[in-house]
């Protein structure tokens, strides 16, 4: 009889461990609450991004820094920071005016705690929005975004970020994530998810021209439009895919968006610039379409860099007859020569600039912009968001639905001054 009764019990200890390990490991789900529907605290309408206060919606003005996960010697991935170093930064951000925080990845469970923490004692919160990536030797490899380990790895790490952001995962090997056990629910401060964060042009061309692949996609939340490229097919497949896995899971929704840039964007330019720029692709996020089943929203962002001051003179004949009126009175003085301004007339979702900064390089790499050395990068920054019309500063005060955002959290570098 204690044979039987010994064997019973570790039956089901195994059993309950198998079932944690599937739960907690590998984000694996039954939904119990089919007929509940799927709510959102945050939404796009039209050009703006709004937020739930009560039964009433508000325009949501959003001033963001990136926050790393490396300190000075490290490498990135080690994910050295500890609980009090977050803890430190989330003050000094906080300090500084802004009110949201970007992050490549899924940090290591240090960084939810302190931001759960900041988050539970502070009168202003800081909200997240969470980047899904790939590793390096993936995105700058030399195959398409369908190679192995590919898609399928961003997938994963997008589901591991719902789990992570309701406090619901562990994770002992991450790949290009961090580790830990994820119990600190953030979901009330979280806007949304960045697929990518600085695609290869490489990767979108071999992509776009490969025999591999969707050309098209209809899903639940998401789909593409007729003139859809194999790039944004796969974009709206994998924006697709984690808004129903949070639907389902959670019964919640987010923002969405993949990250575009200056090299990417949806313009066409002549021949010449094309080669000097490497501008030879083309990724737009009007080729997507939502359905009614989305309560959330998604948006046009981009990783802003310092351009050609006559880009517009490079457009092609047909790109420019396109444009048309949006191309009138352009405000060309500023450091993007209008682009920001361009791409907010040319969307017709919200435009987000997640990403800014300027160089520390030695020599000049903008005419008539000396090179700067850190604090320099850093006052700059500042300045650029209190003047610009278009401002991507952090503490910036953005126009309703817009989206500021600097890279000057760069840790490594950025002395502490810079937060006063």
């Amino acid at each position: 009889m204690m044979k039987r009764f010994i064997l019973a019990s570790l039956a089901v200890v195994l059993l309950l461990a198998g079932m944690g390990y599937l739960v907690y490991y590998r984000g694996i789900y039954v939904d119990f609450k089919p007929e509940v529907s799927v709510t959102a605290n945050f939404r796009t309408q039209g050009k703006e991004i709004q937020y739930l206060d009560g039964d009433t919606w508000k325009t949501m003005e959003i001033r963001g820094v990136d926050l790393s996960s490396n300190i000075p010697g490290e490498a990135m991935l080690d994910f050295v920071p500890t609980y009090e170093d977050y803890t430190r930064w989330l003050e000094q951000i906080g300090e500084m005016g802004a009110n949201t925080i970007r992050v490549y990845t899924v940090m290591d469970a240090d960084f939810y705690e302190a931001l759960y923490d900041y988050n539970t004692t502070k009168e202003k919160s800081l909200y997240l929005l969470q980047g899904l990536s790939v590793p390096d030797r993936a995105n700058y490899g030399a195959e398409d975004i369908y190679q192995e380990e590919f898609v399928d790895l961003l997938l994963e790490n997008g589901i591991k970020a719902v789990d992570v952001i309701h406090g619901n995962r562990a994770i002992e090997l991450g790949d290009f994530t961090g580790t830990g056990w994820y119990q600190w629910d953030v979901s009330p401060w979280t806007l949304g998810y960045l697929l990518g964060h600085e695609w290869d042009s490489g990767i979108i061309a071999y992509t776009n021209n490969s025999i591999l692949g969707e050309t098209s996609y209809q899903g639940t939340y998401f789909y593409t439009k007729p003139e859809a490229t194999r790039f944004e097919t796969a974009m709206a497949k994998l924006m697709d895919q984690v808004t129903a896995y949070e639907s389902n899971k959670y019964k919640e929704q987010r923002l969405i968006s993949f990250v575009n840039s200056p090299w990417d964007d949806p313009f066409a330019y002549d021949t010449l610039y094309n080669a000097r720029f490497d501008t030879y692709n083309q990724a737009d996020m009007e080729h997507i379409g939502a359905s009614a089943e989305l309560q959330s929203g998604y948006f046009a962002s981009y990783r802003l860099e310092t351009l050609c001051p006559d880009y517009q003179k490079y457009f092609t004949q047909a790109q420019r007859a396109d444009l048309g009126e949006l191309l009138t009175g352009l405000e060309t003085g500023d450091l993007y020569s209008g682009y920001l301004t361009l791409l907010n007339r040319y969307h017709t979702v919200p435009v987000a600039a997640v990403g800014f900064g300027f160089s520390t390089a030695r020599m000049p790499v903008v005419e008539n912009h000396p090179p700067l050395n850190e604090q320099q990068q850093g006052e700059a920054l500042v300045e650029l968001g209190r003047k610009c019309e278009v401002p991507v500063g952090s503490g910036a005060m953005c126009p309703p639905g817009r989206m500021c955002g600097t890279e000057i959290l760069g840790i490594q570098s950025m002395p502490i001054t810079v937060w006063a």
